[in-house]
């Protein structure tokens, strides 16, 4: 607490310590608790059509949201972690936009990520309140922006040093109190190539329907997907344009056809340090053109585990 002098109890801490101890189980089940940012709670996150209940932590200092089947912090709790989110990641928390003529839940609040996208939903507004606050004070702390800077500078300076530049005309600039030179042919390279290179990663390089294994459930959904050099994303429908889901192809390790898999034939398997993706697509001619084309991606990864036998 800011006023607290040296030595003396946090008494906003007692109070939620205190209060935790005496609420009943049902009472506990609903709380939202929150000590100098960070937060604890049941939430309700939407996958694909329906709402699951889950335990949120959010911390602070591992920088961290992670999410349970339960509450991992009761005596004799054997839950075990569904998912982490990192919250350097997050790019965006914000109220879910009223849409008519969508089954929308009240007090449902969006977190968006730098490659998929979570629809949650509190008991209340006070809660949702509560929990929208300590994700946008985490995902904009001064620390994190300053870390960003630093990584920046980092990347920065190490991709000069591979270049071994020397004794080239270069501008100076200042960049998070640290000097950065920069090579001025790179600099007219760089507004040269920038708008090319962002047109040329965003280009579709294969899209279209196909079915799409549940991560929790494993029933089948029809999915619109589109991939291009930065992200394999899927959707509603065509018409969509925000997607369900992005996967980053810096992630894609492996990719193979599965002839016999859940009762389907010839399903493409995406392997990533999260999950693995099962597609099916509608038509079989399409099969090895998701292979070919996912296949290429992960193989100009740097993390690109090749295969030990075709497929």
């Amino acid at each position: 607490m800011a006023g607290t002098k040296e030595g003396e109890p946090n008494i906003e801490l007692l109070y939620y310590q205190k209060a935790r101890k005496s609420m009943s189980e049902q009472e506990r089940i609903q709380f939202v608790l929150k000590e100098n940012g960070n937060c604890e709670g049941f939430l309700e996150l939407k996958l694909e059509t329906i709402y699951k209940k889950y335990f949120f932590i959010l911390d602070l200092t591992e920088r961290t949201v992670c999410y349970y089947g339960n509450n991992p912090k009761k005596l004799n709790s054997s839950t075990t972690k569904h998912s982490t989110v990192s919250i350097s990641d997050i790019t965006k928390v914000c109220e879910t936009p009223k849409i008519k003529g969508k089954n929308q839940r009240d007090f449902a609040f969006e977190v968006c990520t730098t490659s998929e996208k979570l629809f949650l939903v509190a008991k209340d507004e006070r809660d949702m309140r509560i929990w929208m606050q300590a994700l946008k004070k985490a995902a904009t702390s001064p620390f994190h922006v300053k870390d960003r800077k630093a990584d920046k500078r980092e990347t920065i300076s190490s991709s000069l040093e591979n270049l071994n530049i020397v004794n080239e005309a270069h501008t100076t600039s200042i960049i998070g109190g640290c000097v950065v030179k920069t090579p001025v042919s790179m600099i007219d390279k760089r507004r040269n190539n920038s708008n090319t290179v962002t047109r040329s990663a965003l280009k579709i390089l294969r899209e279209g329907y196909c079915w799409k294994q549940g991560a929790l459930m494993k029933n089948w959904k029809r999915r619109y997907f589109r991939l291009n050099a930065i992200n394999l994303s899927y959707y509603e429908n065509q018409k969509e344009i925000s997607p369900i889901r992005s996967i980053s192809t810096n992630d894609i390790r492996k990719v193979r056809i599965l002839e016999r898999f859940s009762n389907r034939s010839n399903v493409v398997e995406v392997d990533t340090p999260s999950r693995k993706f099962y597609m099916d697509p509608e038509n079989i001619e399409d099969v090895q053109s998701w292979r070919k084309a996912l296949e290429e991606i992960a193989m100009n990864n740097v993390a690109y585990l090749p295969r030990t036998k075709s497929v």
